[in-house]
């Protein structure tokens, strides 16, 4: 997919991220440019773009291994609260077989996960969305961005295969 400026505005990306795009790589693939912005240090961005460049199933894959990633800095905090572990399954669930039912326990997990955010705490369960995990990985240091690259990377990967196959 191209990243042009005509899908930037579409998609809503902020003045900085664009004319950053703009300027060193115009018209560029979508997966280059996460790669590019990955070596240039601007992860935030990368991982803002990559989240609308993914097709449902990849995002579903992203958002889980994500979620995987930064799961301890929960348990450390709340560690017999299962809720993050039931958003994690039901979105598995979702990804082998994307049917109402699958996405309604899913969505049930996620207001499970909204009431867990509610109920306090920096590092909140996450699940469904790689924005959750993101932002936990974020409250990590300089160890965050170690994680947020093995994220980014696992992203790109995803974006990768589905590229093979088209």
């Amino acid at each position: 997919m191209k990243i042009t400026e005509k899908w930037l505005n579409k998609k809503n990306a902020c003045a900085d991220g664009k004319n950053w795009v703009l300027e060193n790589y115009p018209d560029t693939d979508g997966t280059e440019l996460v790669e590019n912005l990955i070596r240039a240090q601007k992860l935030d961005w990368a991982n803002w773009l990559i989240v609308r460049i993914m097709a449902r199933p990849q995002y579903l894959a992203y958002a889980i291994f994500a979620a995987e990633q930064v799961i301890d800095f929960f348990e450390n905090k709340y560690p017999h609260d299962r809720r993050p572990w039931l958003a994690i399954d039901a979105a598995k669930k979702s990804l082998a077989d994307d049917t109402s039912r699958n996405s309604a326990a899913a969505g049930d997990a996620m207001a499970a996960r909204a009431a867990a955010r509610a109920a306090g705490g920096a590092a909140w369960a996450v699940a469904e969305t790689a924005g959750a995990a993101w932002a936990v990985a974020g409250t990590a240091g300089a160890a965050g961005d170690v994680i947020k690259i093995k994220i980014l990377k696992y992203g790109t990967g995803l974006l990768k295969k589905i590229r093979e196959i088209e």
